[in-house]
């Protein structure tokens, strides 16, 4: 019997292998991944597909993605008001 796909593409999975795609929770997988790696944008978003199974999963991405992208501009803005140029004062 022949196989459409070799050993390493069985692993990946048909879809990958032969589509470079993955369905369902895939993309959020990876997202998370690039996150927890350290490697990722915090300008990321996921595509939010409406009856998609990955839906709500992509919402609660963003979600973090947004407070993470706040907290980060939040704590950058604090730094520079405490560690910035010092003004001089006239008189």
């Amino acid at each position: 019997m022949r196989v459409r796909v070799d050993g390493a593409g069985d692993m990946l999975g048909l879809n990958e292998a032969e589509h470079n795609t993955r369905f369902g929770i895939g993309h959020v997988e990876d997202a998370y991944s690039q996150l927890i790696d350290g490697e990722t944008d915090l300008t990321l978003r996921l595509p939010v597909i409406p009856g998609d199974e990955a839906e709500r999963l992509s919402e609660l991405f963003n979600q973090l993605m947004d407070s993470t992208q706040n907290e980060e501009l939040a704590r950058k803005t604090t730094w520079w008001r405490r560690s910035g140029p010092r003004r001089r004062r006239n008189g």
